[in-house]
């Protein structure tokens, strides 16, 4: 009797460790994916630590690079509005005429708008990175965008120039998904653009068609110097200019076209390049159909 309890005992203890062993199994098979999703979860946080340390390093370069060449651009227009202020001051000694007078204080004049060009351009700039640039997206006609910037330049691209600005517009096209003083904002500085880097006697011109994909495509083209093609993938980038030297002379920071691309994405849109050196260059802007 007794040996027939005991042999009894033996093969419940065996069967109750036989069965145990899926459970014991399970469970070691639940730790080791519980720590190997520890262990991705950790990676993961410490590539995003990683990243985000990456995007804080660039931003401070970037505000570093914004600081030297903001002050570098006040400098120039700065000298010359104290040179000039200097040499009003002295033409009380030295009688001078009204003529000379007057060509000191527009030059004074012109210097004073540059630094006001570049406040409202940084201002521009400052907005769309900290998200606060506020746009009021609505159904915009473009034609009568186009057709506003190309009354406003008109008279001065061949007053002072003597460049050609035309249309060449379709009677009618689908409304855009735009803000319209940004959209007007956008196509004024590409104009601009296109008159400065444009010889005496050349023809800018604004287009508009519909693309395959229905989206609405804006040209601004010229008969300009072009752009070279190692330039071309920099062109919106803060403060690049191809020709430094023209460039200041005609009054520019390098700043236009970046706040060009800034706004356009911010509208949904998109904004391209193409250039051939010495014949010219053609900027699209292409915004969603609303």
């Amino acid at each position: 009797c007794h040996i027939s309890n005991a042999m009894a005992w033996i093969w419940g203890r065996f069967a109750q460790v036989m069965l145990g062993r899926p459970d014991a199994e399970m469970h070691l098979a639940q730790a080791q994916a519980a720590a190997t999703a520890a262990r991705v979860q950790a990676a993961q946080a410490q590539a995003l630590a990683t990243q985000a340390e990456a995007q804080a390093a660039r931003a401070d370069q970037s505000r570093k690079e914004l600081i030297v060449n903001v002050s570098h651009e006040l400098r120039t227009p700065i000298a010359s509005i104290r040179g000039h202020i200097e040499s009003l001051q002295l033409s009380a000694e030295t009688g001078q005429t009204p003529e000379e007078l007057g060509a000191y204080l527009g030059i004074v004049e012109r210097e004073t708008d540059r630094l006001s060009a570049l406040v409202d351009d940084l201002l521009s700039l400052a907005r769309a990175e900290s998200g606060e640039l506020h746009l009021e997206i609505t159904a915009i006609d473009p034609l009568s965008v186009m057709h506003e910037v190309y009354q406003s330049l008109a008279p001065l691209a061949r007053q002072d120039r003597e460049i050609t600005l035309v249309e060449d517009l379709p009677p009618e096209l689908p409304a855009v998904r735009a803000d319209r003083q940004r959209l007007t904002q956008v196509l004024l500085n590409l104009v601009r653009n296109a008159i400065t880097y444009t010889p005496n006697g050349g023809i800018v011109s604004l287009a508009a068609t519909t693309t395959a994909s229905g989206t609405v495509a804006l040209q601004v083209a010229d008969t300009g110097i072009g752009i070279a093609p190692a330039d071309l993938p920099h062109v919106f980038d803060r403060f690049y200019r191809a020709d430094t030297s023209r460039t200041r002379a005609s009054g520019g920071f390098g700043l236009g076209l970046a706040i060009v691309r800034d706004l356009v994405t911010a509208m949904g849109g998109t904004v391209t390049v193409a250039s051939t050196p010495g014949q010219g260059s053609t900027f699209i802007v292409t915004l969603l159909r609303a």
